[in-house]
């Protein structure tokens, strides 16, 4: 299946409806990105909890502190994707590509991982509940 290609309007225009829906809003519908074309996208501390980002090209994207929880990342491609401190607890990325990715301070909380390709990630991990520093 080929990618999809968004342009900054379209996506603009599926952010403000996954917000509402994200508030309740009877206006908004659940953002589906699934193999939409990302690469190198702006999307720092959007919110995009549940969405649907599967088979989603993010290379190069930038992440950085974006609320991730509990989204479809299956297969997704985020290879040198920037996601220090975005929330990616419940986050499915089974077999998602992750090779370069930067994930310093991430939350990977019940993050689905099987399959994931993380080779050369650069994690940081923050284990907040006990204080202590796991490095991987």
């Amino acid at each position: 299946m080929g990618l999809r290609e968004i342009t900054i309007p379209e996506l603009q225009t599926i952010l403000h409806a996954h917000w509402y829906w994200t508030q309740g809003g009877s206006s908004g519908q659940r953002a589906d990105l699934s193999h939409a074309n990302l690469i190198r996208a702006d999307l720092r501390a959007t919110d995009l909890d549940d969405a649907n980002l599967s088979g989603s090209c993010l290379k190069r994207a930038i992440l950085q502190g974006a609320h991730l929880a509990k989204a479809d990342l299956r297969g997704a491609d985020l290879q040198g994707a920037d996601l220090r401190a975005a929330d990616l607890s419940g986050a499915d990325l089974t077999d998602a590509d992750l090779r370069g990715a930067c994930l310093e301070g991430a939350i990977l909380n019940k993050s689905i991982l099987t399959g994931a390709v993380m080779d050369e990630a650069a994690l940081l991990l923050i284990e907040r509940a006990k204080g202590a520093l796991t490095t991987a």
